[in-house]
Formats: structure tokens, sequence, C-alpha cells
């Protein structure tokens, strides 16, 4: 019992079950999501076709995808198309049209406005692009404008509006709903030149289902056309929301809200549902269409249009809805009968006022001819000029019987038929305002504006026309125009604003250019929007001595920031204007980011020049003191023979002696004022004594570690540079790690080869391998801000006294004197690692042998002339020679060392020339001394010299400081040669 129970009420509830589920069917759209679709997303949105009983699957369209064919395959119950539905109902598919949506086609032809087109006829000889197999309408309007296909150039379309914009053709098929607001965005002005301009009126979007589908379940076409329809109504009545249901759920285009916004508009325009119902469609305007479609050949000539739509069964209500304009115009008619009845109860009153009439018409007569106008009265049927006044004849330059003889042809410029079609709108009064180019008696051409409209003139339809002079004002438009395009293209940037809400009015390219603003959000802010620098009230401040009058323009410097909030510096010159009887404010902006860039560029030479000329003066003197310094260092170690811990200190007073020296080389090299020695280096031994001459410098609580690879790495370059790099880089981490526990700092030699990924990333680099240094640190970090300065000379994180700010720079210079690069990788409160990279060379691992290891060379007696300003230096060198086993002579300046070299001329066997020495100078004594003794052998002995380095160039010199062993090989090699 319970049982049966149960199946009852589930037999009860079936069909309740089965209608609140609903069918599911299938729409095809055909093209992708956009508001053109709006009406079928609302009617799914807002539970129309829920409550027809339909569960409704939306699907966009897709490149090469054909509406009727996903219809015709069952892969759709419903389709959007357009009237090509024709030529698949022509070709055996069995499809029929349930309403139209668009009453007029969006689809029209584009072009820039400023391309002289302006109707179908200006197309002769053109570019058009066109959309194949959808043109039967464009193509109708070029036939009925006199265009055959022999008169334009085909294109086929590229869907993308840019080839209008670029001039890769001249008119564009486009949608008139979507891409003229691309083209407004993109600055570009154009003008719609639509079909219905040449009488040819397609429909636009329309409803198919199969005839299948309409013969098995009329009902639910019927009910799923009228669901169709509420949610089109819906979606005019309330397009934002519309919008934001779009936006939220069908934006796969990623359309902005004011594209869809103009595309509603635009839409609604299309639908027309303000004058017919939604959906409405006759069968005449279809076979009209079909009648175009067979001209042009795309139909048979017998093809039943009417068999396209199906129109169901309509009831009483239906059909007063339908034709309530037909009956509306039914009872006009029966108005205007009764009141024909009663205008013949008026026609006495007509003949009375018809002498009035006459009167006036006279008066009108009076007035023409008086008129200071040019007034023309003139016959559309063939173009004579039928009246005209006295204004006329002095325009003209005829009197008034030659200009009533005259055909209106002879005046104006325009083509026969083109000046017939233009009589015909104004005959019409379908235009009434005209711009021609007027004729004169002497052949001057004018620009005239004519205003022209019907007239009855002795009981004839005339034209009357009134024609006023605007060549002047044409000229004046011309150079504003040109004057416009100059200010549009200028580099610069251009900004007029108004002088009381301080809104733009205007900005050229180049302004919206550089801030990344379209016009029409640029005329929503003021000045000071763009200037973060300076707030309403300073900007206020600003101007005040334009508005009074105390100033004429003012300039200053200040910063733009751009629409993505990033910023660059600018110089403004800013004056008060006028602009159409309203003040404006004009300013010329121009971006300094370059001419600062060059501005800083030159202040780092002035500081480069700086550190030279300082080096450079100190650099003689500097070296001389170092090579009294070295010679009397070696002297006192052969006083200590038998004392090797006194050796040993000296040799280490030597080699800071030698480390100072190359200090000084390094900083001339730095300021570009002395040559870099660049030779074969292998890193691997030059890295690990390098390390033992930094660990030395540290203090002990700081961990010096390193890893040095096995392979033998060869680069060419300088090796006091490299250990003047190293020197700054393990000095900067030291200073880094004050106040860490557990200090480190981590030295690394690596081979390192670029990989792809590396060069995508850093495209300056070589593919070849590298000498891959670095220096890790676990100390304090550097600040973001600061890693872009690191490199600039005299920058410092250091405390006053603590760092100069050239060590980096240093760095900077020697690694690009190595072709290399220094990269920094840096974490504040964490550490820094500073990366070197040089490129590697061919070379063989040939271990550097010191200096220091070569033995000193003895002499046989030759005697030697010391000559040099510094008498230590004289004194030291004297005893070092005299140690060696030389004889030795000594002068103080050049004088004295012509002087002596006179003396014993046939005895000296070398000279030692200092370079720079007051009276007379080491190489204007070497000439004299030549002029002597052609073959006299002579050592420059020079602490710096910038000055003559030119003619030293075929000379032996000889750098102080020196080493002792170096001096006797190098007399011993002159000696001997």
């Amino acid at each position: 019992m319970i049982r049966r129970l149960i199946c009852a009420i589930v037999l009860c509830l079936f069909p309740f079950l089965s209608e609140a589920a609903g069918d599911s069917v299938t729409l095809q759209l055909k093209w992708k999501h956009q508001f053109q679709f709006a009406g079928f997303y609302m009617a799914a949105e807002k539970g129309f076709y829920h409550d027809a009983g339909f569960q409704v699957e939306i699907r966009a369209g897709e490149v090469g995808k054909v509406p009727a064919d996903e219809l015709i395959h069952g892969h759709a119950d419903y389709v959007v198309a357009d009237p090509g539905i024709l030529l698949a109902r022509a070709k055996g598919a069995p499809v029929k049209v349930l309403a139209a949506i668009f009453q007029h086609s969006p689809l029209t032809l584009i072009v820039r406005e400023n391309s002289g087109i302006t109707r179908f006829s200006d197309l002769r000889g053109k570019r058009i692009m066109l959309v194949p197999g959808l043109n039967a309408d464009i193509e109708a309007a070029l036939g009925a404008a006199g265009i055959t296909a022999d008169d334009f150039t085909r294109q086929d379309t590229s869907f993308d509006i840019r080839d209008l914009v670029n001039g890769n053709t001249d008119a564009f098929a486009g949608y008139e709903t979507d891409q003229p607001h691309q083209l407004r965005l993109m600055g570009v002005r154009s003008r719609i030149i639509h079909p219905r301009e040449e009488g040819i009126d397609f429909y636009g979007d329309v409803l198919v289902t199969s005839e299948q589908n309409i013969t098995e379940q009329p009902e639910k076409v019927k009910a799923f056309t009228q669901a169709s329809m509420r949610g089109w109504q819906y979606a005019l009545d309330h397009i934002d929301e519309t919008i934001d249901v779009i936006k939220e759920k069908y934006n796969d285009q990623d359309l902005s809200r004011k594209q869809l916004v103009f595309e509603a508009q635009k839409t609604k325009e299309m639908i027309e549902s303000d004058v017919v119902q939604i959906g409405y469609m006759r069968e005449q305007r279809w076979v009209d269409i079909a009648d175009i479609y067979i001209t042009q050949g795309l139909l048979p000539a017998d093809f039943p249009a009417s068999e396209v739509i199906y129109l169901p069964d309509e009831s009483f209500l239906d059909v007063i809805k339908e034709h309530r304009w037909l009956i509306g115009i039914i009872l006009l008619a029966l108005i205007s009968i009764l009141l024909t009845l009663h205008s013949i109860s008026l026609r006495r009153a007509v003949q009375v006022r018809t002498a009035k009439l006459k009167e006036s018409e006279e008066r009108f007569r009076e007035l023409f001819e008086r008129n200071k106008c040019v007034e023309l009265i003139i016959d559309p049927d063939n173009g004579e000029i039928v009246e005209a006044n006295h204004a006329a004849a002095v325009f003209y330059g005829y009197n008034r019987e030659q200009l009533l003889a005259l055909n209106i042809s002879a005046i104006n410029t325009f083509a026969n038929d083109q000046i017939h079609e233009e009589m015909a709108l104004a005959r019409l009064a379908k235009r009434d305002h005209f711009i021609f180019k007027h004729r004169l008696s002497n052949g001057e051409i004018r620009d005239v504006e004519v205003y022209s409209g019907p007239i009855v003139w002795k009981q004839k339809q005339l034209l009357y026309s009134i024609v006023h002079d605007v060549s002047s004002r044409k000229q004046a438009e011309a150079k504003a125009t040109a004057l416009n395009n100059i200010l549009e293209e200028s580099l610069n940037e251009i900004y007029i604003f108004d002088a009381e809400t301080l809104k733009f009015i205007q900005v050229n390219y180049g302004g919206r250019l550089n801030l990344d603003f379209d016009l029409d959000e640029l005329r929503e802010l003021t000045p000071v929007d763009i200037t973060p620098e300076i707030d309403q009230q300073a900007f206020m401040a600003l101007l005040e001595p334009l508005r009074s009058g105390e100033q004429r323009k003012i300039q200053f410097s200040t910063v733009h920031q751009r629409k993505d909030g990033s910023r660059y510096p600018v110089r403004v010159h800013l004056q008060l204007s006028a602009l159409q009887s309203k003040q404006v404010f004009v300013a010329v902006v121009l971006d300094v980011t370059e001419l600062e860039d060059m501005e800083q560029r030159f202040r780092q030479a002035q500081k480069m020049e700086a550190v030279g000329t300082l080096v450079g003066g100190i650099a003689h003197d500097f070296n001389n003191m170092l090579a009294g310094m070295t010679g009397n260092l070696y002297l006192a170690k052969q006083r200590s023979q038998g004392q090797p811990a006194v050796i040993q200190s000296l040799d280490n007073i030597e080699k800071l002696s030698f480390r100072a020296s190359d200090m000084i080389h390094q900083l001339l090299t730095f300021a570009r004022k002395d040559q870099v020695s660049m030779n074969a280096i292998a890193l691997n031994p030059f890295m690990k004594e390098t390390i033992k001459f930094l660990r030395a410098s540290l203090p002990e609580n700081i961990d010096l570690v390193h890893d040095l690879c096995s392979e033998a790495l060869t680069v060419n370059g300088d090796i006091t540079q490299l250990h003047q790099i190293m020197m700054n880089l393990v000095n900067n981490a030291r200073d880094a790690l004050d106040g860490i526990d557990r200090p480190q700092i981590k030295i690394k030699l690596n081979l390192f080869v670029p990989d792809d990924e590396f060069m995508r990333v850093h495209t300056y680099f070589n593919i070849s391998p590298y000498a891959l240094i670095s220096v890790d640190d676990n100390g304090c970090g550097i600040p973001d801000r600061q890693i872009e300065h690191l490199f600039e000379p005299f920058f410092t994180t250091k405390e006053q006294g603590k760092g100069t700010g050239l060590g980096l720079a240093m760095v900077f210079g020697a690694v690009k004197t190595h072709q290399g690069y220094v990269r920094v990788n840096s974490v504040e409160g964490k550490g820094s690692i500073f990366s070197i990279y040089i490129p590697l060379i061919d070379a063989e691992d040939d271990t550097q042998k010191s200096r220091r290891d070569q033995e000193v060379v003895k002499g046989n007696g030759e005697m030697i002339l010391i000559v040099d300003d510094e008498q230590q230096i004289v004194s030291t060198e004297r005893e070092v020679l005299e140690s060696l086993g030389y004889q030795v002579l000594t002068a103080s300046d050049g004088d004295q060392a012509v002087e002596a070299f006179k003396q014993h001329a046939d005895k000296l066997d070398l000279v030692i020339l200092d370079v720079v020495m007051p009276r007379m100078g080491g190489i204007e004594a070497s000439q004299c001394m030549r002029l002597i003794n052609p073959q006299v052998k002579i050592i420059f002995s020079t602490g710096y010299d910038k000055d003559n380095d030119g003619k030293l160039k075929n000379e032996t010199v000889l750098s102080k400081p020196y080493m002792i062993e170096d001096l006797s090989h190098l007399l011993q090699q002159q000696l001997n040669t």
C-alpha cells in the first residue's frame, strides 16, 4: 500500500520536475562575446529562458565557424546570423529566420576624416578592405553610386583597424558599433559611410533555427523567440546592468567599459526599439534584400525569399501590435479627409489672402534685390539661374543679364552630375547647407558657403540660395589647421589648460605619449595631477605673476608623473594666452632627462679630472721620495748581513714602499693619466699571493676563507689593477662586518661559462668563458636605494673620515679596463656579494718570478753620471752604484750635467738623467749631450711626467721607485749593448 502511494506521488510530480529542469538548447553566436549579443545574455541572466522552459548554452563564435553550418549539422538549435542566411537557404539548407534583431546592418565603410572621402562616389580608384562573402550591401551601395568592381582595388580584410590608421587601405569594412571607438582611443578621426546613404538598408543580426525544429516543436520555438526578445528589451532598458553582466561572465575579449558603452549606444540605434517592436521584420524587405543578392549573381533569379521567413499564426493583439503604424496611418488618412472637407470652407478665405500674398511677394522681391548677401534663384531641373540680386552681380563680376544667361555649372566647379545630386538634396529639403567653390568672371576661384532650400516662384518649385564668400575664413582655417598640425607633431610636450578650472583643454601628441594618457583622460586632469612635486597652493602662486601681468612668461623645472607612476624631469615654459575669447595657459614642456644625464656625465668628468690633477701633482714628488727610501733600504740590508730579523723588517718596508707606488699608479690609471700595462696573468697563483697579503691586513676576529678552482685561468690584465680590485673589495667587506657576530669573508675563483638563460637576461655579455672572482661577506648589506650609486666617485656609505668614495669607483674602472663586468647582490642586514667577470685568454700557465728573486749584477769600474735635482736621491744612488762597483759623477740639474759631460765625455760610459729638473730638464740635457757624443748611453729616471711621455717613446726609462736588482740588470744591459 505504501509503495503504491509513493509511486502515485512520483507520477504526479514528474511533469513539474521535468518542466523545472527545462529543455537544454544551444544558441550559437556569430562572433565573440560582446554587447552585440546582450539580449541573449540577459534572457539567461534574468531567467526569461528558464521561465520559458529552457536551459540555454550560449556559445561564442570563432574565426572560420559558420553559424548556419552549426545549425545544419545539429551542433546548435538556434544561431545568430545575418541576411547572408539567404545564400545558405539557396544552397538547400533547411533554415528559417525567426526575428530580425538589428533593423539596420552595422556593417559600414570607415575612412579617415582627412581622406577627402565623404560618400561612396568618392571611392573611385581607392583601396577598399572588405570581408569576403559579407559585403552584399556595401557592394550594392557602390553600384548605386556608379562604382563598379573595376573602379576600385579590392582587399581582403585583415580584421585589424590599424591597417586604416597606417595607410594600408583607404576604406575599411567594419562594424559601426566597434571600430570607430577603437579609432577614437587611438586619437584618429574617422568618418562612417553607410550603405543607407545610397538607399541600401539590410537587416543586421537575425535569429535563425531549422525547419525541423519549427515543425516538431513550434510552440517552443515561439517561446524561445519571445524570451530572447524580452532579454533584448531588458538589455536596452538596463544598459549599465547589462554591461556589468558582460564584464563578469562574457568578457573573453577583455573589452573596457567605455568600449561596451559605445557599442551599447550604437546597438540601440541599430535595433530601433523605440520605433518598432524588437524582432520585427517585413516580408517585402527580405524580398528587396534578395533582389540585391540576385543582382549580384549570388542568388537565382526565381529565389523565393518569403520561404526563409517564419511568421507564426498571430493573435488579434499581435496583429494590432505589428501593424500599429499602418493602422495609425489609416487613422491619419481619415483625419486628413475630414480636414480636406473642412478646407473647402476655407477656400474663400484663401482667395482673400491671395492678394495679400501678391503684396508679400513684391515685398520679398524688394528685399531680395536690396539684400547685401549674394542671392540666387535656380531651377533644379536644369540648373539655370532664374533670378539673381545686385550683390550677386557684383560678387561674380557679371551684369544681371549676363548672370541670368548662365547655368549654375558655369559658376560651380563641381561636375554636372554632382551638382544635380546636390540640388536634388536641397529640393527635397534633405540638406540645406553646402560648401562649394565658385568661379568668378575673371577666373578666380572662391570658397563659398551656400544655404539653399525649396521655394515656389511664379507657380514653380525652385531653389532659393544664399551665398557667403568664406575664402578668407577657409584660409584662416587652413593656417589654423597647419599650426595645429605643427603643435600636434612637436616633439616637445604642449599643454593648453583653462585659466579658471585649470583643466586641460588640449594636449599634443608629445604630451600624451610621454604621460601615457589619452586626451579624454587628460581633460579630466589639471597640471597639479601630473606634477607631484607642486601642490595646488604652490601652483596657483606660480601662476599669479602671469595673471597680474607682472610677467609675460615664466620658466621653472619640476617632474612629471606618468600614468604608471614613473617620473621624469621637465623644464616648463608657461604663458597666459587667449583661445576663442577664453583665457588659457599655454605650457611648452621639454623632457630634460637626457640633458640631466649629460650634465651628470659632465660633472663626473670634472670629478675625474680633479682626481687626476690632484694625483698627478703629487706623483712625481711622492715617487722621488720612495726612490730615496728604496735605495737606502738596499744599503741598510747590505749593512745588516747576518741579522735576518732586521733584513726581514727592511724587506717588509720595501714591499710597502712599492705597494704605495702601485697605489699612485692605480690612482693615475683611474683618472686616465697613466698607462695600463696589460699582460697574460695566471690568476690561480696571483690569487694565492694576494690572499696571503690580504689576510695580514684583516683583524684577527674576521674569518677569511677562500675557494680557488683547480682549472688554470689566465686573463689579459694589469697586475696592479687586479691587486687593487681585490684590496678595495676586501676592505669594503671588512668595514661592512663592523659589529657583526662571527664575521666572515669568502673569496672564490671559478670558471664561468654563460648559458642561454643567463645571456637572455645579460645580453651585454659575450658567449665565451670568464674568470669569476667573488667576494662574499655576512655584514650589514646595502640598501636598494644606494646600489645604483655604489660605483660613483666620492660616493660613500661610511661615516665621516672612514671612506673616500673612490674604492668602488676604482674597482668599476679597473674591471672595465679588463673588458669585464661587475655585479652586486645585497640584502640589507644579511650581507653582500661582489662578482667580477673577466674574459679568459688562451695562454700557458707561466708562474711569474718575483723581481726580488733576481740577483744583483756587479759593475766593472764603469763611470756613470747621475743627474737629479733631489740631493738625497743623488747621494743614495751614488752610494748604491759605488757599492756595485761603478765610478760615479753627479750633477743636480741639466746645466751641470751638460758641463760635466763635456769635461768627461771620453770617460763616461752611461748617464742616468732625471726628466724633470730646474733650469734645464733631462730631455733637453740629453739632446745637448748627443750633440757632443751621438752614441752616449742614457737611462731616463722619472717619478711621473705626463707632459714628456711622448718624447720618451723610444728611450730607456726607469720609473721611480725601482728595485736595485732591476737597476743593476738594466745598467749591464745598456753597457753591454
